[in-house]
């Protein structure tokens, strides 16, 4: 079974920010830092 990651709230806000500035698609920084849509969906809605 995988081990839970915790991930910081400025790695949060980095990812976020990459993703709002239109720098990177959401497929992109997915496969970039290893994270699920869904996971980045949520931290968008945080």
């Amino acid at each position: 079974m995988r081990q839970q990651r915790m991930f910081s709230i400025e790695f949060k806000r980095q990812v976020v920010e990459e993703l709002i500035s239109g720098m990177s698609r959401p497929a992109q920084l997915c496969r970039k830092h290893d994270i699920v849509p869904s996971l980045l969906a949520h931290w968008k809605k945080q």
